[in-house]
């Protein structure tokens, strides 16, 4: 097992358009507070609702390529601890010749260390780009279409809760220690994406003055994964000091052939080095589908619904499974065989299978946006105010099955200022970000930059996670 959990490591660590309810996204979404559901546009519509793509002129072609600046997507950090107190505590105490020994930690700092994993700790790596992304509106009736190439590097890590009691005070007697809140998934995906989306003119309504509806069509190339299906492991110090342990733990990884990847397990492998490419071979693959609908009230309300990554994605190469369920009582504590035996129960035994199937982070997007300056006749500029309801329906990298609400601001003051975004966002899996970002329109050519956790960018060492998103955009 650690062999699988140290190259999902790697590969984020490595190779650093949106996916699930909280994934990273574009630099105009992302400084909206990833407010997009009505508020996309153009090929950021891809990945988000791609009814939005009628949202653009007749006869219009947007393109995001590597040049002149990549668009890359990155975020990481934790919800629990910030870079103060991962020196403090893990980051020893420097001695007067230079040297950089353990901190002793005192009962007052082991009790605030426990308090900050009181709900448990989480970790987060998410990283994408957009390779190649092209959309081309012909026309209302004609429709648009979108093509995009995008790579995912995503990885989520909550820590038990009682892990870090179990560190600081050790098996204390009559306490039992349970991991189920134990969880480990990433992944490394590719995405290629079709998308086609029209006016429904013919729809006989007299409420909104247009309503469009989009479908992007996704085939998924998976080049690793690593991920946790269940922790109920837990054991208990008896008054006597004998041992009661059960470990229940399954786990699955699939790396591309291409990684060559040795699994300690398997003692007829070789160890070869891996050859990295830009096109390696698929450890599985998959389809997915997004489905959209917009409608325009009327110049100022647009409303905006869509389901994405409804899908799952087939592993078939190189698949291990990690599992035990094992249960013991010791009265001898001092059995070194029998403590390995307890060991291996909690991290599990490995083997190969055929296939596993694992879900795309599919969630619902529901959205609202009007411009304010076409409501307030005397509002310097122009404004695009937008709020959003973003749910997913599984806890898959990207992804969380707590709602997440987000109000998003887009602001031209005058015509030589960038465009000004904010915005904030809370639930999901982070609790609450405050966005910032900027965006220059250069006639043929935009650029945009912005962070979702502008607020941590202003807080130092108090910060707890780091995120920056930036990408250029070719209209014609």
């Amino acid at each position: 097992m650690k062999t699988f959990l140290l190259n999902i490591l790697l590969a984020v660590t490595i190779f650093a358009q949106a996916g699930g309810s909280v994934g990273t996204s574009d630099a105009r979404s992302v400084g909206m507070a990833k407010t997009y559901t009505a508020a996309s546009r153009g090929i950021f519509s891809i990945g988000h609702n791609p009814a939005n793509l009628m949202f653009s002129d007749d006869n219009h072609f947007e393109m995001t390529t590597v040049f002149p600046l990549p668009n890359l997507r990155l975020r990481t950090g934790t919800d629990f601890l910030t870079i103060e107190d991962y020196n403090y505590f893990f980051g020893g105490v420097e001695q007067p010749d230079g040297s950089v020994d353990g901190r002793e930690l005192t009962i007052a700092d082991k009790d605030r260390l426990k308090s900050l994993f009181n709900d448990g700790g989480f970790f987060v790596a998410d990283f994408s780009t957009s390779v190649l992304s092209v959309s081309y509106k012909a026309s209302d009736a004609v429709g648009a279409f979108a093509l995009g190439v995008e790579d995912i590097v995503s990885f989520k890590l909550n820590f038990p809760e009682q892990f870090i009691h179990l560190a600081l005070d050790g098996n204390t007697a009559g306490k039992i220690y349970n991991f189920n809140d134990a969880d480990m998934k990433g992944w490394w995906l590719r995405n290629y994406s079709l998308s086609y989306a029209r006016d429904l003119a013919e729809i006989p309504q007299d409420i909104f003055k247009k309503i469009s509806a989009g479908i992007t069509l996704k085939y998924v190339q998976g080049f690793s994964y690593a991920g946790t299906e269940h922790v109920k492991s837990y054991f208990e110090t008896g008054a006597n000091n004998q041992l009661i342990t059960h470990g229940d733990f399954l786990a699955y990884a699939a790396f591309s052939p291409d990684m060559n990847v040795k699994y300690d397990f398997d003692s007829t492998e070789t160890d070869n080095e891996s050859s990295f490419s830009p096109f390696p071979t698929p450890a599985g693959t998959g389809f997915g589908f997004d489905l959209g609908l917009s409608a325009q009230l009327d110049e100022v309300w647009s409303f905006g619904l869509a389901v994405t990554d409804i899908g799952n994605i087939t592993w078939n190469k190189n698949v291990a499974q990690y599992s035990s369920n094992q249960a013991f009582y010791l009265t001898d504590i001092t059995d070194d065989d029998i403590l390995d035996s307890v060991k291996n129960s909690f991290v599990g035994e490995g083997q190969y299978v055929n296939e596993i199937s694992t879900a795309l982070p599919t969630a619902l997007r529901m959205g609202v946006a009007f411009e304010l300056h076409k409501l307030v006749a005397s509002f310097p500029g122009q404004m695009l105010v937008a709020l959003d309801y973003n749910q997913g329906f599984n806890n898959q990298p990207r992804n969380s099955t707590k709602p997440r609400f987000s109000m998003g601001l887009e602001w031209k003051p005058m015509d030589w200022i960038p465009y000004i975004r904010t915005g904030v966002s809370v639930g999901g899996r982070d609790a609450f970000g405050w966005a910032f970002g900027l965006g220059i329109d250069a006639g043929f050519l935009d650029f945009n930059f912005a962070s979702p956790d502008f607020h941590y960018l202003l807080m130092a060492n108090n910060a707890k996670r780091v995120a920056l998103s930036l990408d250029t955009r070719w209209k014609f």
